[in-house]
């Protein structure tokens, strides 16, 4: 039997840690690169040891596409459409299959509406949230990718979690560790606890 969640996210608390060295090299140590044109930043979950590098990192987790046609972009066009144009709640942005209890389940993101759920309540609720993470590991940062961290943090939470609870009443409560570092520096600048239901 699979459940569907229909995600409502936000930041409940974090251990902020300014000045702690972490691994210097967590993002060379994955393989990632770095050019002239790296946004500043970049994100790491100890628990599975996965990178966010924005712009760059594939959070889409679809198993049916094709090589290559896959986008770091949360919402691609026909998205944006559904859910500003159409105002259509229901529509599912993404979707992430996970394990949980030896039982699969399905984790999903949907337009949703402002006051309860979905993309739009995560985004007039908790963006301000997610952009400040940005722009405490660089001052300055485009704070663009906000929602594609969000995304990546969601499905690292399944995957890995720090601490969970539930499910109670259809949610399920995960919480996952994500260290944010510069680029310039390579040093770890803090680290904060989202939550995800």
């Amino acid at each position: 039997m699979r459940r569907n969640f229909a995600i409502a996210i936000g930041i409940v608390g974090s251990l902020l840690t300014l000045g702690v060295a972490g691994p210097a090299n967590a993002a060379k140590d994955s393989g990632a690169e770095f050019d002239d044109s790296n946004p500043g930043w970049y994100a790491v979950a100890p628990a599975n040891g996965e990178v966010f590098l924005p712009g760059e990192t594939d959070i889409w987790v679809d198993t049916e596409s094709e090589p290559g046609t896959v986008s770091p972009m949360l919402l691609d066009p026909a998205d944006w459409w559904e859910c500003h144009s159409n105002n259509n709640s229901s529509w599912v942005i993404v979707d992430y299959p996970f394990w949980w209890d030896g039982i699969e389940k399905t984790m999903k993101l949907q337009c949703g509406v402002s006051e309860s759920y979905g993309w739009f309540h995560i985004r007039d609720g908790h963006m301000e949230q997610w952009k400040n993470r940005i722009t405490q590991a660089t001052p300055n940062a485009s704070t663009d990718p906000w929602d594609d961290l969000m995304w990546w943090g969601a499905t690292g939470a399944l995957d890995s979690p720090y601490s969970s609870s539930g499910p109670t009443s259809g949610k399920l409560c995960v919480t996952t560790q994500i260290d944010m570092y510069n680029t310039s520096t390579q040093q770890h600048v803090y680290t904060f606890y989202p939550t995800y239901s």
